[in-house]
């Protein structure tokens, strides 16, 4: 079976496109053949709007699966690069529910029900992959914080709370990428209330938070959004460890700060 990701196009895959540009091309064919029975070329236009969408859907359904699977073998560790096959299939999905307006559409009756399916089924996959997509990044981030519990310090029960970061795998469904990984490093700030952060755990997550914000807030993500009372949690958290560790480390944060964060906000 013939991949639909041979190469990178404008709108998708070189295949998908050529699929829409196929489908068009014969409706555009027959249309211009003005069939004077106008009951007969009302089927057979029917006939091809249906086949444009059982086409379309079987090609939605493939880039799905094709996604998934590549989901599910992408490293789950901070060498995770997304590779262009993924951004190839989000654009097909894409460029897909725009084909399928002008390829599938007929006014009216069971037809219309029957494009309507189509576009239920394209919006669904692209929430679903974009879920996966984000679950992918959220399980990365909690590696990061699972191995930053290995400096956990002063309780017996240190090596245990490695464990607790799971708890934030109930945010991995929620589209949002930026809203769940201030949650998920909230939820392990508060598995570790009563301990002083090592300099290592600090140094790394001021700087995971600090990059965090100011790439989503470089992609338009709204204020409100960005200063939820989750950020601000994980914002007063941090600053008072920072403060702590200058006193007791002295150089130690080597001019790693959230104060830095704030300076570079007001520029």
């Amino acid at each position: 079976m013939m991949s639909i990701f041979p190469f990178s196009s404008s709108n998708g895959s070189a295949t998908s496109e050529d699929l829409f540009w196929k489908l068009d091309a014969l409706q555009m064919f027959v249309l211009d053949l003005h069939w004077p029975e106008q009951e007969f070329a009302h089927h057979l236009e029917q006939r091809l709007k249906l086949m444009a969408s059982d086409m379309i859907e079987a090609c939605v359904k493939r880039t799905r699966a094709a996604f998934e699977l590549k989901m599910q073998k992408a490293n789950k560790t901070t060498d995770l690069r997304i590779p262009a096959s993924v951004c190839t299939m989000f654009n097909v999905l894409v460029d897909a529910k725009k084909q399928s307006t002008k390829l599938c559409a007929l006014d009216g009756g069971q037809e219309q029900q029957y494009h309507s399916k189509i576009d239920d089924l394209i919006d669904n996959s692209v929430k679903e992959i974009i879920s996966l997509l984000v679950s992918k990044f959220i399980s990365v981030l909690e590696g990061v914080l699972s191995k930053l519990s290995r400096y956990d310090e002063g309780t017996f029960f240190s090596s245990i709370l490695s464990f607790t970061v799971k708890a934030a795998a109930k945010y991995v469904d929620v589209p949002q990428w930026y809203s769940s990984s201030m949650k998920v490093i909230c939820v392990w700030l508060t598995d570790r209330l009563d301990l002083q952060l090592h300099i290592y755990q600090l140094k790394t997550l001021i700087k995971i938070v600090k990059k965090t914000y100011r790439d989503f807030r470089l992609q338009g993500v709204l204020e409100g959004t960005l200063n939820s009372k989750t950020y601000d949690t994980v914002h007063r958290r941090l600053t008072v460890e920072e403060a702590t560790a200058s006193v007791s480390e002295g150089g130690g944060l080597q001019g790693i700060t959230m104060k830095d964060s704030d300076e570079e906000e007001e520029a």
